[in-house]
């Protein structure tokens, strides 16, 4: 089963509230049509490359709860955080910034452990900010939410 997952996280300045804003939100589709989206907000203050990596994660969590079989799993995965792909492709560590090797580490034995899936089954891509679907029409869904599409979970 082919799987794509957009991943996408952002910070704002808070706007008039002037308290600063993290949300993650990911895209799933898979080759049968059915498509799933997920808009959370996150607590507390963290970074634009932090926001990146919850999106990833808030993917991968809701990837997991759909339950496809990982024998037949075929995942493709997308960011428009061009830094973010390097780091998961092993193109580039991040030597400033403990915690986003962290992430890094978390996320990859998430996939392997978790999903089920090995190195041969998943590939990360960049791709242009308009290309990315979980970030399409992200100031509608600043208050966090989810929906299916063709089938539920």
């Amino acid at each position: 089963m082919i799987v794509q997952l957009w991943v996408d996280g952002g910070v704002n300045d808070g706007g008039a509230s002037n308290e600063p804003q993290s949300v993650a939100m990911c895209k799933i589709e898979d080759e049968s049509g059915r498509e799933y989206w997920k808009c959370e907000l996150i607590p507390g203050s963290i970074s634009t490359m932090e926001a990146e990596y919850e999106g990833l994660f808030l993917g991968l969590r809701q990837l997991k709860e759909l339950k496809y079989e990982p024998k037949e799993l075929e995942l493709y995965i997308y960011s428009d955080s061009l830094e973010m792909v390097r780091q998961m492709t092993g193109e580039s560590i991040s030597k400033k910034d403990f915690r986003l090797r962290v992430y890094v580490s978390d996320i990859l034995t998430y996939i392997h452990n978790e999903i089920g899936i090995s190195g041969n089954q998943y590939e990360i891509r960049h791709i242009s900010r308009n290309d990315n679907k979980a970030g399409q029409g992200k100031m509608t869904a600043i208050g966090g939410g989810e929906g299916y599409k063709n089938g539920t979970k």
